[in-house]
């Protein structure tokens, strides 16, 4: 399976469209109202009520960011722009729990929460016990958990928890991205609710780990995991990456061999939907790459093997330009392609590890567009 959200987004668009509302007012209408989530907003952070947010150095050392920039009426608003409190989730989940057995049970049920069961019919596999439903992993007690969390990315295997206790089902989801991280766990039967809420990005998935911990905790196991040493393997593992990147680029570069001036390889390069591009610049050094005119982030490109550039890869310089950490090695590289005349057309840049191969980018021609 490979994990993507953007079809969450998708899904508030057409909320967006029939109800005539921005999803933020259609859900604090619909939800965070309704059950006095006063502290649950899609829209931007404002006062001194909320959590500064931070990036964890190679050192552990945290390092200020902005908060994640997801708010209403942006892209991806309805995949991750909700800020919320760990009081305001408990209820909400508690509520959402109680609304599943009502349903389940074919009771009668108020909520404004529907078809919540159908959530939760498992869909598309995980591993040999754990199966995507909507949103949602769900699986049974003994079993790995964390398998769409950061942890899982790194080790070669997640633990079973649980192990000595009786079949139950858990339900469970992380989250992350620059400045934030989060595991939500529900077990149904119970009605348990397990919420993680970290102001970081942390050089492991600390939420998940401690989320699992708890829950071994509240099941009164007698076989349980280490996670604090599960959690400094992780980080030595994920640490480990971005030196052997680094050795591969400098073992791997050409220096030398043909390059074109460095003015034809500017211009803006656009995917095949044209609704994500970059820019390069020339500069004295090399080329320097901008994405979505994000000035913060950007790339400075050294020549790395004829019409293929390179920059290299510093964990701690991206992380302090908010940039998400990424050690995959074509992550660092692009190759612009030439047609039969040695024009510069496109450039191929492999920025989803899912995507090993690369991504084409079609060039537009500076002098036609008047970008550069």
């Amino acid at each position: 399976m490979t994990y993507n959200n953007f079809a969450y987004s998708l899904g508030g668009d057409v909320i967006e469209k029939v109800s005539g509302q921005s999803h933020g007012t259609f859900l604090a209408e619909r939800i965070f109202n309704p059950f006095g989530l006063e502290d649950t907003t899609l829209g931007p952070v404002s006062g001194s009520n909320y959590a500064s947010s931070y990036m964890a150095l190679s050192n552990a050392t945290p390092y200020h960011v902005k908060p994640p920039p997801l708010e209403d009426g942006k892209l991806l608003a309805a995949a991750g722009a909700t800020k919320s409190t760990l009081n305001n989730l408990l209820k909400l989940y508690a509520a959402w729990l109680k609304a599943a057995h009502q349903q389940t049970a074919e009771k009668i049920d108020p909520s404004p929460f529907k078809l919540v069961p159908e959530l939760w019919r498992r869909r598309i596999p995980v591993d040999d016990v754990s199966d995507y439903g909507l949103d949602w992993v769900v699986t049974e007690l003994p079993a790995k958990a964390g398998l769409v969390g950061l942890n899982a990315g790194e080790l070669e295997k997640m633990p079973v928890i649980a192990k000595d206790t009786g079949p139950r089902q858990m339900i469970y989801h992380q989250g992350a991205m620059n400045g934030a991280t989060s595991a939500v766990y529900l077990l149904p039967e119970s009605e348990t609710v397990i919420v993680v809420l970290c102001n970081t990005l942390p050089l492991c998935d600390t939420p998940d780990w401690v989320a699992q911990l708890i829950i071994e905790t509240i099941l009164d196991c007698q076989d349980r995991n280490d996670f604090v040493t599960l959690a400094d393997d992780t980080i030595k593992i994920a640490l480990s990456h971005y030196p052997e990147t680094q050795e591969q680029l400098d073992a791997e570069k050409k220096p030398g061999t043909p390059v074109l001036p460095l003015i034809n390889y500017t211009g803006r390069y656009t995917n095949k939907m044209s609704n994500f591009f970059v820019d390069v610049h020339e500069r004295a050094e090399g080329l320097h790459m901008t994405v979505q005119s994000f000035d913060s982030v950007y790339f400075d490109l050294y020549h790395y093997d004829h019409d293929t550039f390179a920059w290299d890869c510093d964990r701690d310089a991206e992380t302090k330009r908010m940039i998400y950490p990424q050690a995959p090695i074509g992550w660092h590289k692009v190759s612009f392609q030439t047609d039969s005349e040695g024009n510069v057309t496109s450039l191929i840049w492999a920025l989803d590890a899912a995507v090993p191969e690369g991504q084409e980018f079609t060039k537009i021609f500076p002098e036609k567009k008047g970008l550069i």
